[in-house]
């Protein structure tokens, strides 16, 4: 979970900000071991809490003295090159806080542009009844949707160019018959023929029994029945 930004500011009330001070400075002599101890350095501490006669020195008060020893005798170039007072230091706090007011001013400006925009589109909100500055504002949208839309025409264009071009072969047609299986063994070549004869005799039968038919009807017109049914008779003897 992240924590709350903390506003720096005094601590109005004085428990609070007396615990406050307690816990801040037992938190900065800390890291300032862990730099002593990680780089190498000479570093040292000295707060003065508020309504305390002596200050808080660390690590020591000699090697505090040796410390801001070292740092006094150092040219006046070298010793100032990275010093921050607290007046330095609040004016890059106020710095960066305009920076990012005006950031967020930007965004609001810009949304409420595009919103603008869409709302004159549709009919919401007619052109006419903008001011000087809405229409500035909206300008400067239409302007940056125009370059935004340019530029993507031209990534495309690009993109199209460097393409390869298509294929020109003809698609091979695919045959509607299907595959010729091959025979094994002879087997279907001795199922053909045996389909091929029982057809043949299947059509003589047929044939046949249409010509007994034709016999038996003009043996009855002629009046010789006799003569018919014999040859009927015979045909159905013959068939079985």
């Amino acid at each position: 979970m992240a924590r709350n930004r903390i506003i720096l500011k005094k601590v109005a009330k004085d428990s609070t900000r007396r615990l406050t001070f307690k816990k801040r400075r037992r938190g900065l002599i800390k890291k300032a071991g862990e730099l002593a101890s990680l780089c190498g350095i000479g570093v040292c501490v000295v707060v003065y809490g508020e309504g305390e006669v002596k200050p808080e020195v660390w690590p020591s008060a000699p090697e505090a003295r040796a410390i801001l020893s070292r740092f006094n005798s150092a040219p006046n170039i070298d010793r100032f090159k990275r010093v921050t007072n607290q007046e330095q230091y609040l004016r890059k706090r106020i710095a960066k806080a305009r920076e990012r007011t005006s950031k967020a001013d930007d965004g609001n400006r810009e949304r409420d542009a595009t919103i603008m925009l869409y709302e004159a589109a549709t009919g919401k909100c007619p052109v006419a009844d903008l001011n000087v500055q809405e229409l500035t504002n909206l300008g400067l949208v239409i302007d940056e949707r125009i370059n935004h839309l340019k530029e993507r025409i031209e990534r495309l264009g690009g993109a199209a160019l460097m393409a390869p071009p298509p294929s020109t072969q003809p698609a091979e047609a695919s045959s509607s018959l299907p595959p010729l299986v091959p025979y094994a063994n002879g087997a279907g070549m001795e199922g053909n023929k045996r389909m091929k004869v029982s057809t043949h005799q299947k059509g003589w039968f047929i044939n046949m029994s249409t010509m007994t038919g034709d016999a038996g009807t003009s043996a009855d017109v002629e009046g010789n029945t006799g003569v018919g049914t014999s040859a009927r008779g015979d045909m159905m003897h013959l068939s079985n």
